[in-house]
């Protein structure tokens, strides 16, 4: 029984989990997958949490490629496009801004494919990884443990640029939410290790 709240960050925890199983997501898809249960399991899990955050008619490769934006109007990211123009005049020196939606869907592949590689790195350097008693493997092990910002932290800001590029219908799922969208709610560990 997985947890009975989840955020827009535990879509995109999903979605990067099942990047880093597939050699690309273009490929992702119920056909594509129902000899492999585990990844069918997840891909229905996204294709459900999507529905529940951003409404029907989003496919996972339209949601990492940000084409549901093209259906946005412009202003609707008035905000965010404000502090990047306010950052390039800044630190740029460039008076002139036209933004555009292409630049948007842009960014929110980018910043899934950046969060999958920060969560690769995360998980192979958080602090305890390295258990080599040799004392060079505790002097790195206590340099990552000291390392600010956080990988963690740079991992919640990931999450919060997301979320003001998806801006989802609702801030919050239930379980009892995505289960009436599709979701499977099932022990993905026990059905990974039948795999083994």
């Amino acid at each position: 029984m997985e947890k009975s709240i989840f955020f827009l960050n535990d879509l995109t925890d999903k979605i990067v989990d099942l990047l880093g199983l597939t050699s690309s997501f273009y490929d992702w898809s119920q056909e594509e997958f129902k000899d492999n249960p585990p990844r069918l399991i997840r891909l229905q899990q996204i294709e459900a949490m999507i529905t529940a955050f951003c409404g029907v008619g989003i496919s996972p490769q339209s949601f990492i490629d940000g084409d549901f934006i093209r259906d946005r109007p412009l202003e609707q990211y008035a905000d965010l496009t404000k502090q990047v123009e306010d950052f390039i005049k800044k630190e740029w020196n460039v008076t002139v801004f036209r933004p555009h939606k292409q630049s948007l869907m842009s960014l929110m592949i980018e910043l899934l494919h950046y969060k999958e590689r920060l969560k690769k790195v995360f998980y192979l350097f958080r602090p305890g990884t390295i258990t080599n008693s040799s004392p060079y493997c505790q002097y790195m092990n206590s340099i990552i443990q000291s390392y600010k910002p956080s990988l963690k932290e740079i991992l919640h800001e990931v999450d919060s640029m997301i979320e003001r590029v998806v801006q989802p219908q609702k801030s919050f799922c239930t379980m009892p939410e995505l289960i009436d969208c599709g979701y499977p709610d099932v022990n993905l560990v026990e059905i990974d290790f039948e795999m083994l």
